[in-house]
């Protein structure tokens, strides 16, 4: 990203620790997006809470400049730049301090690298702040220094081990990273050489603590192209060893110079390089990306259909999807925790609950596997009985209320008046009370009939299922006069084997044929009300049939002028 930084005025700047202005009054476009940096050159950050510390080079008219800065960390961003005064007194810094809050005595230390004169060695020395100045600034320990350079002390944020940079005897190259710790006195050991799984015959510098027991730091001896880049080395404090070396991600490593790594308060590092010409402080999230896949093992065979959310550990709801298939990938950020939700509304006895922590990582991105499995449900055959009956005498449209009021109006037509109709009763008050037992039936039939269309019309459904209905009609044990003759409308339906007209004779067979074929239509016209139906009509099997007489020993005769209807849900 562009970052336009107003520029204030230079002064010339001498090699020591004093305040001098360090910008042009030009406006300047720059690739970091960190404030602090300028056209010149911005190296070695250095973390103290709130605070990021830096060293700051300038070249004015061939005069090479150096000072320390100080500015503070709003949501990652640096803000007003302080220039950091006085710790060094006469010394000329080589390094940017370190800084350590010492609880146990209240001081703020400060460890820091520098030189007596320009043409001298440069050692290690500590100060602690007093006020608005520091005391006088002392060689961190005689054990630490040598006739050789050393540079850049980084503390631990214990206070209790210190790395620092040199090119002593017992280094591989031309600096290598060296290793100390107090001992139980508070006297800083020995210090030792990290070995050659962290130094080469190049140049190692740079080196930070990270937060767990691990060290960060520069080289330019482990590529073949010879550029500085980070590196991460897991370390064993036991006996000083370090375990394994890892080169940092590419999002932070290019192919010009990286180095100075350090970990900030929020899951952000910094880091200096030079990828856009002068060297400029770079800032990144510390961990990499996460990519989260879930594999949903459905061992039925209905659809998933099922919405997945994924929610942080503040109850926020990062993601809500609509799961169909059998694998999802999600990128998550690293070091955070997960709630993971899936329902299926085709498994509503199943819910799926995880709660996932992804640990951080600054070397790779990570993939995660996950296995939801939805565990066999076993395929129900939905079966329902329903009886319907109470036909008046003779009738063959079931005893609905609409059928009762139009039998009724029939009568008083005279419509049953001739000899050959005369077989069908006029309804008395009590099929009133039959009427509303029978809308009750047919409610029934439909309640279900429509769970079964929404259920097909539905997106868990895989069409291998249908309902048949069986429907049978029955006429009580006395038989129709000869001569009687069917005054309905005429019906040619070869799958029950009715074919009867207007006015032909018929008999108790046909008779039930009858019931059966206009109960039938009863239910066909109430479902047909369901807009769905008609998308699934071919998945409803009618076998439509009648048996002829009931024939059960002292049955009561209303009962006997029945249909059964018989309800079952069938799988290919």
């Amino acid at each position: 990203m562009f970052k336009y930084i107003y520029l204030l005025s230079i002064l010339f700047i001498t090699n020591s620790c004093v305040d001098k202005a360090r910008f042009t009054n030009e406006f300047e476009e720059y690739k970091s997006d960190l404030s602090i940096n300028s056209q010149f050159d911005e190296y070695d950050p250095v973390i103290n809470g709130e605070y990021l510390y830096i060293t700051a080079q300038y070249n004015i008219n061939d005069r090479i400049s150096k000072e320390i800065l100080k500015s503070k960390l709003v949501n990652g961003k640096t803000t007003k730049i302080i220039v950091v005064q006085n710790f060094c007194g006469e010394l000329i810094p080589t390094s940017t301090p370190a800084i350590y809050e010492n609880n146990s005595t209240g001081l703020v230390e400060y460890y820091f690298s520098a030189k007596k004169c320009n043409k001298c060695d440069s050692d290690l020395y500590y100060t602690f702040a007093l006020d608005t100045t520091f005391s006088p600034p002392v060689p961190i320990d005689i054990e630490l220094n040598s006739e050789f350079e050393e540079l850049q002390p980084r503390i631990s944020n214990d206070g209790k081990k210190l790395l620092f940079v040199s090119n002593r005897e017992d280094s591989f190259g031309e600096t290598d990273i060296y290793y100390t710790e107090k001992d139980n006195n508070g006297i800083w050991k020995k210090p030792k050489n990290l070995g050659n799984k962290v130094n080469t015959s190049a140049v190692e510098d740079s080196p930070s603590f990270g937060s767990n027991n691990e060290i960060y730091f520069s080289s330019n001896g482990k590529s073949k192209s010879k550029n500085f880049n980070i590196y991460k080395a897991d370390f064993i404090d036991v006996n000083s060893q370090i375990e394994k070396v890892n080169k940092l991600s590419s999002r932070i490593n290019s192919k010009y110079n990286e180095k100075s790594y350090v970990m900030g308060t929020q899951g952000e590092i910094y880091y200096s390089s030079d990828r856009f010409g002068n060297s400029d402080i770079f800032s990144e999230a510390k961990c990499l990306e996460a990519f989260v896949s879930l594999n949903f093992i459905n061992e039925n065979d209905l659809k998933l259909n099922g919405k997945l959310t994924i929610k942080n550990d503040l109850n926020q709801e990062l993601i809500s999807d609509n799961i169909t298939g059998n694998s999802v990938k999600y990128e998550l950020a690293q070091d955070n925790t997960y709630f993971l939700d899936f329902k299926s509304d085709c498994y509503p006895q199943f819910n799926f609950e995880k709660e996932i922590f992804l640990p951080c990582d600054d070397i790779k991105n990570t993939e995660y596997n996950f296995d939801i499995i939805i565990p066999m449900v076993k395929k129900n055959k939905d079966i329902e009985e329903y009886n319907i009956p109470f036909f008046v005498t003779g009738y063959y449209y079931p005893n609905t209320i609409e059928s009762l009021n139009n039998l009724k109006l029939l009568f008083k037509h005279n419509r049953f008046s001739a000899d050959s109709t005369n077989y069908v009763e006029e309804p008395s008050d009590k099929y009133e009370s039959y009427s509303v037992e029978i809308e009750a039936a047919f409610e029934d039939i439909n309640d279900f009939l429509n769970q079964k269309v929404e259920q097909y019309n539905s997106a868990c459904d895989l069409n291998d299922e249908y309902v048949k209905i069986t429907i049978v009609g029955y006429a009580d044990e006395r038989k129709i006069a000869s001569g009687m003759r069917y005054f309905g409308p005429s019906i040619i339906d070869n799958s029950i084997g009715l074919n009867i007209t207007n006015g032909a004779q018929f008999n108790n067979l046909e008779l039930s044929k009858l019931r059966a074929y206009f109960t039938a239509q009863e239910i066909q016209k109430r479902i047909q009300k369901n807009d769905n139906y008609k998308n699934i009509s071919n998945r409803i099997i009618w076998d439509v049939k009648g048996k002829g007489e009931s024939i059960k020993n002292n049955q009561n005769l209303d009962l006997a002028r029945r249909v059964s209807v018989l309800i079952e849900s069938k799988f290919d």
